[in-house]
């Protein structure tokens, strides 16, 4: 009898036994430690911080960038964090990211509860999908925006096949895809495309799809306010994006090789796991003509496909789901059992031997505007990237920030681009040079770690910049010439600056000639100077430049509009 109520039970004491494993394995409900050496972390707690001080389409100066979060990043996942950072910033950023994560298996299961599965078979595909690496990556990242998006993607797909199925209103899964674009855009498409392969598998017949089309349609048109502006913006110039790779098998292999050593993984243990998978999945095409396999297959093909050969592999995350449903087929033959239960010990191995490191934030030196950060790793190991918060959080400018490529959109990055090259290899070029571009971009600090004695001798030899003081292992230069935020024909012109989220003024003396603001160059920038528009342009560096034609006392006023198209 009890041994019946187990059976009857099994898929709830998987989903039980699944949650305390996520919960295990969760983000520490703290607000001094962080992941060791995680740079998804750092841009993505800068971000809850901005949206919470600035609002989403505030002017952005810390990064160095400009720009605003709303044109560069989907809002969603930074918006809902922000709204209680009181809490704390870490803090509000663990616990979201936790409820993120202990939903995700809990929609899995709802996910299989909608298929005619036993619940043996229900049980085996949570668990596989469940604890499947992929998801570990984003996690071990702390992507937060692409782990929302995966949490929104599974809830889309039970309510899509409901309402597809029961001919119910698609509101519920258009709300859910509209979270999904707005939470992560590259997760959306992945989305799109999995399910359009899976649905055409399903149903080919033109009645299911054009019952499909409002569902996918309207979402994309609602969020077109915010989507086209990104994705003018991120393609249409920013470094990075999708390609092809060269060498699909080796860029795979050394990309497996990276996460597996970051997150604790012994490669055997994922050997195991990875041959598990392939003979499991082998195994199914004795099943070839089930309706499971013909729905399941292509879409685990097409996603395979695309891992192989592009060389942004996050299409890795939505691969579990096929993969489960496909193995429960493996459940109808007796001689077969063995190979589901490998995989169901290689993946619970796999993922119990994940592992993430956290440590007490780091403490940062204070500086004034503009700094620059060198070698922070050999003063404070695990605190990369750490500078691309930390600083900002102070109040201070930062010329490196988190990565060029998510600083610069559209032809900006053409010009900084090369200065940001050059600036952050500041050996590989002479004082002279050097000074040219901090004078150019208002470097007036420098903080370099006290280890990294080739760049510290690189400033002490420098007769433009002059030691400040040592704090919390790193040596701080001062510009011996206090760099301006404005120029004058390439002079350094006395300007008193307030910045006020998207509005900078500043006072100075005018004189005729070029005058160049310190400022990163955007279309959306409304300038005055005593009150009439003053027309402006990108100069070599991705700052802006005008022409002036008066003299004696001016105000400048800039206002940030941001306009869509």
């Amino acid at each position: 009898m009890k041994t019946e109520k187990l059976s009857h039970k099994i898929e709830y004491i998987t989903l039980a036994f699944i949650l305390i494993l996520y919960a295990w394995k969760a983000y520490p409900i703290s607000n001094s430690l962080v992941p060791y050496d995680s740079s998804d972390f750092s841009a993505h707690i800068f971000k809850i911080w901005f949206v919470s001080e600035n609002n989403l389409s505030g002017w952005n100066p810390y990064w160095y960038g400009g720009s605003t979060l709303f044109k560069q990043y989907p809002p969603l996942a930074y918006l809902i964090p922000a709204s209680f950072t009181s809490t704390g910033l870490y803090l509000s950023y663990y616990i979201f990211f936790d409820i993120v994560w202990l939903m995700i298996p809990l929609a899995l299961f709802i996910f299989f509860k909608n298929f005619n599965l036993t619940k043996i078979q229900t049980s085996v595909a949570l668990i596989i999908s469940s604890m499947f690496p992929g998801s570990l990556v984003f996690f071990r990242n702390s992507n937060l925006p692409f782990i929302t998006s995966f949490l929104f993607s599974i809830l889309f797909l039970i309510y899509f096949k409901k309402s597809i199925e029961n001919k119910t209103n698609w509101t519920k899964p258009a709300v859910l895809l509209i979270s999904v674009l707005l939470s992560h855009i590259l997760m959306a498409g992945l989305l799109y495309l999995s399910v359009i392969v899976w649905f055409l598998s399903t149903y080919p017949n033109k009645q299911k799809i054009y019952s499909l089309l409002p569902i996918f349609i309207i979402p994309v048109l609602i969020v077109s306010f915010w989507y086209i502006p990104f994705s003018y913006g991120i393609y249409s110039g920013r470094e990075g994006g999708l390609s092809v790779v060269s060498d699909p098998i080796g860029y795979t292999t050394f990309t497996a090789n990276q996460r597996l050593e970051t997150m604790g993984i012994p490669t055997e243990i994922f050997l195991f796991f990875a041959a598990a998978t392939t003979l499991s999945i082998l195994a199914t095409f004795i099943e070839f003509r089930s309706k499971l396999f013909r729905q399941f297959l292509p879409w685990l093909l097409i996603a395979a496909l695309l891992f192989t050969i592009l060389d942004y592999k996050r299409i890795v995350i939505l691969m579990p789901i096929p993969i489960s449903m496909l193995v429960c087929l493996n459940l109808n033959k007796k001689h077969l059992h063995i190979f589901t239960a490998l995989l169901i010990i290689s993946s619970i191995l796999v993922f119990s031997s994940f592992s993430m490191s956290f440590r007490q934030t780091a403490e940062y030196p204070e500086t004034g505007n503009r700094v620059v950060f060198y070698d922070e790793e050999k003063t404070c190991h695990g605190c990369s990237f750490f500078s691309a918060y930390l600083p900002a959080i102070k109040g201070n400018e930062i010329i490196n920030g988190w990565l060029p490529q998510s600083q610069n959109t559209n032809s900006l990055f053409e010009k900084r681009g090369p200065f940001l090259k050059e600036i952050m290899d500041p050996i590989s070029i002479s004082h002279d040079e050097f000074n040219k571009l901090a004078k150019a971009s208002m470097l007036n600090y420098i903080v370099v770690s006290s280890n990294s004695t080739e760049i510290l001798d690189y400033f002490r030899k420098n007769v433009a910049f002059s030691f400040l003081k040592e704090e919390n292992g790193f040596s701080i230069f001062k510009s011996k010439e206090d760099f301006s935020y404005i120029e004058i024909d390439s002079k350094q012109v006395k300007t008193d600056v307030k910045k006020f989220n998207s509005k900078i003024t500043a006072l100075f003396d005018c004189s005729p000639g070029t005058l160049t603001i310190k400022e990163t160059y955007d279309k959306d920038w409304k300038i005055k100077i005593n009150g009439g528009q003053n027309p402006y342009r990108i100069n070599d560096y991705g700052f802006i430049e005008s022409d002036l034609k008066i003299a004696g006392e001016c105000t400048l006023e800039m206002y940030y509009q941001q306009s869509f198209f």
